[in-house]
């Protein structure tokens, strides 16, 4: 429970009293919460809204061009097709709070195959799902962003999941299944037309 915006919503708590605290957020989740929003927006930066708000209000405040695909989490969390009407929560799967729009402009198969090398680099490589799992859903998803079948990804990913000392290996594969689940059309495009003929533009960032 030792973080920041923990100690901040108590303070806040102790200040209004339990009541007045309860009248922001849902009856389920009462109070604010910090999101982080960037990729294809306007205004990318940390805002704080109340728990429940609809996703399209996050969006439209931070000036969100039309969306190809939205992920919602972080980079353990999931992808998701535009849902305007969808509640923010932990129980809808805010994770860590980070939502990153995806523009059509970008090649989003080329996105998912860099944020999943990253996530294969991160690991300590203690355990079996790290030191070689991650790698090789790593290549397998630069392999379908170059035109390959989806098969070897998913084999992968089912040996992956659930196997690791922590829970790296799991985020990472919530990440490219539904991933994968969302762009099922580009994998078609990609694997029977040469690609999508977009770039990768970096709309998900990782570190250099």
């Amino acid at each position: 429970m030792s973080n920041v915006e923990t100690f901040a919503h108590i303070a806040v708590a102790l200040r209004l009293g339990p009541h007045r605290f309860r009248e922001s957020g849902t009856h389920a989740e009462p109070g604010t919460t910090l999101l982080t929003v960037g990729g294809a927006v306007e205004r990318p930066g940390v805002v704080e809204v109340p728990l429940g708000t609809p996703l399209g209000i996050v969006l439209s405040a931070a000036g969100a061009a039309p969306p190809q695909a939205v992920v919602i989490g972080g980079y353990h969390g999931t992808w998701q097709m535009l849902r305007p009407d969808l509640q923010l929560s932990h129980a809808t799967g805010l994770g860590a709070g980070v939502i990153s729009v995806l523009d059509g402009s970008t090649c989003a198969l080329g996105e998912l195959a860099r944020v999943v090398a990253w996530l294969a680099a991160q690991s300590t490589r203690r355990c079996g799902p790290c030191r070689f799992g991650l790698p090789a859903l790593a290549r397998d998803v630069a392999g379908i962003a170059a035109g390959k079948d989806v098969a070897a990804a998913f084999h992968h990913a089912q040996l992956v999941n659930g196997r690791g000392a922590c829970h790296h290996p799991d985020g990472a594969v919530r990440f490219v299944m539904s991933g994968l689940h969302v762009l099922r059309e580009e994998t078609v495009r990609h694997r029977t037309g040469g690609g999508c003929g977009r770039p990768v533009r970096g709309q998900l960032a990782v570190p250099v």
